[in-house]
């Protein structure tokens, strides 16, 4: 009898434990729900709140030492020869300029709170979303684009301090991701039956993309490197140390999902990192490193040549500096 309640009480828990081992939370991302379920949260949000402020648009820029002292008139710009050049357009209270217009509206504005009051708004009333969304150009400028994108909102994230709208879309079923701050004109479409599903994250997703699929990963770290690996990987991981060099290394073992974002999450650590499976896996990564490498071959080619001329020269300049010592050139001439 104690023996089948003693396998009753084991089966339970095991249970229990798969349950949750199948509901496990990404470690990189928080649903809303989470987020504001604590104050950690709410100073999580905060935080990202003020990261935006820091931008270029804000107190990184515009409102600290940019649009204010233009406006004020405290250097003269008439120097600033650059046709889009934001602090000439300003001291000169060019409102109506075509440049400046949206960068006033940027500056000036409540985007973030704003957007995700909107977005809540049209995820609880099941419609489906429509918005512009904006991308920087090479004047730093943000562009915003109006196409047609049949999307129905999902969930905001809150990951690498910013705020996400995950959305499906309706067309390819695709999940797709927005930030938040950089939609503006948003309005809710027609109505849905019902939100469809999120897939559930199999393992460590090194950006906000979802995988195609989800592979046992093993990694050769240099042991510097431990804390990085637990706090990104968190209960994904699997890390002990490496027996061939226990002192330097550790061996790390981890589900994660193969993407662009795994690629340059792995090339970012350099030598300091080494991919032992799966071998499809390090096959890519060291073909990415030959195509990187590639890149600076001709550079390296032409450094290699010139340091060999140098050292050339400079043995051809000892050379006759020993000459010159070992059979001075007077005493050569007067014997």
């Amino acid at each position: 009898m104690k023996i089948l309640n003693l396998f009753i009480l084991v089966l339970f828990f095991s249970l229990v434990s798969c349950n949750e081992w199948l509901n496990v939370s990404p470690e990189d991302q928080i649903g809303e729900k989470d987020l504001f379920s604590n104050g950690e949260g709410f100073r999580n949000a905060l935080n990202g709140i003020y990261k935006s402020m820091a931008e270029y648009e804000l107190y990184g820029r515009q409102l600290s030492w940019g649009l204010p002292e233009a406006m004020a008139q405290t250097y003269d710009y008439t120097w600033a020869t650059c046709r889009s050049n934001d602090l000439q357009f300003t001291s000169n209270y060019d409102w109506t300029n075509s440049h400046l217009e949206p960068i006033i509206d940027k500056t000036w504005s409540l985007d973030l709170l704003d957007n995700l009051e909107c977005v809540h708004q049209i995820i609880a009333e099941k419609r489906k979303i429509h918005f512009q969304y904006g991308k920087y150009n090479i004047h730093r400028e943000i562009e915003y684009y109006d196409k047609k994108r049949n999307l129905i909102p999902c969930q905001v994230v809150y990951t690498s301090e910013r705020f996400y709208l995950k959305a499906v879309s309706e067309d390819t079923g695709e999940v797709r991701n927005y930030r938040i701050d950089r939609m503006r004109k948003i309005l809710p479409g027609e109505k849905i039956a019902h939100l469809p599903k999120l897939p559930k994250p199999e393992g460590f997703s090194a950006d906000i993309f979802v995988p195609e699929v989800y592979e046992d990963v093993q990694l050769r770290v240099r042991r510097v490197l431990l804390d990085d690996m637990i706090e990104q990987l968190g209960n994904y991981a699997h890390v002990r140390l490496d027996e061939k060099d226990p002192e330097h290394c550790i061996l790390v073992r981890a589900r994660m999902g193969i993407s662009y974002g795994l690629y340059r999450w792995i090339m970012k650590y350099g030598a300091s990192m080494e991919v032992l499976a799966p071998e499809s896996l390090r096959k890519e990564v060291a073909q990415r490193i030959r195509a990187a490498a590639a890149v600076y071959y001709s550079l390296s080619v032409s450094l290699y040549s010139a340091q060999q001329k140098t050292d050339s020269i400079s043995a051809v300049r000892c050379g006759i500096l020993w000459n010159d010592y070992a059979c001075p050139r007077s005493f050569a001439r007067v014997s």
